[in-house]
């Protein structure tokens, strides 16, 4: 029965396209958020391919029809525990963040003026406020330049690349920093990206205008160009 299921060509197929799925995000980087939505496609196949395989243990073992519906019942009902008393506490915290974005952004949208080229390295909340304002992310996430031609750190699924972003003369760095256990905010424990920035002898034609807390743990700084250096 174990090499009929090898032999089955559609339990085969399916194992290539969760493989595949998992190499996509091996090879991607992975995410950074702890729900792992990179591998969301791959439940589906991973469903086909659990119920084949019970199916044949099922054979193996002659289980009578009851017994069979048993064992199915028990492991749905062990799936929606586990979703039950799953830990959700990491995404209240990413609501809570994101939400306090929400009210933060009308206070950037009046520091910034019309037209300005703005790096910003989480686009999303930010640029959907200041539909007013010109926006380059600095991750590759919606750059195809830097998506292409940038440089990762790791298995780090953002792309940096500060030189690009730089020559580019935005007005505005919106640069995010995280708090750890030595209570010191820094640009690389939020992403490698911002550290690099922050590294580029470009960063000293900026300076500090504004800091915003979005979180216990984390900021927002907002840097604009010198005068003198436009």
């Amino acid at each position: 029965n174990l090499k009929k299921l090898i032999l089955n060509k559609i339990f085969c197929f399916i194992i290539v396209i969760i493989f595949l799925q998992f190499f996509f995000v091996i090879y991607s980087g992975g995410d950074w958020m702890v729900q792992y939505r990179f591998l969301i496609p791959a439940i589906p196949f991973l469903s086909l391919a659990l119920t084949i395989s019970l199916e044949e243990f099922m054979k193996i073992f002659s289980l009578k029809k009851i017994i069979a519906n048993s064992i199915i019942a028990c492991v749905i009902l062990l799936t929606a525990a586990s979703l039950l008393f799953a830990d959700y506490k990491i995404i209240d915290i990413e609501t809570v963040l994101w939400n306090n974005l929400k009210e933060l952004s009308s206070g950037i949208k009046k520091e910034i003026p019309e037209n300005s080229l703005v790096a910003n390295g989480s686009s999303g909340i930010i640029p959907y406020y200041l539909e007013d304002v010109n926006f380059l992310d600095i991750v590759g996430l919606t750059n195809k330049y830097i998506a292409r031609n940038g440089f990762r750190h790791g298995t780090w699924f953002e792309k940096s690349l500060p030189g690009y972003v730089y020559s580019r003369t935005p007005g505005w760095l919106i640069l995010w920093k995280k708090k750890k256990e030595d209570g010191v905010y820094k640009f690389e424990n939020a992403s490698p990206c911002y550290f690099d920035m922050s590294q580029d002898i470009n960063f000293k034609k900026y300076s500090l205008h504004k800091t915003y807390d979005v979180y216990d743990d984390v900021r927002i700084e907002l840097y604009k160009l010198n005068d003198k250096a436009n």
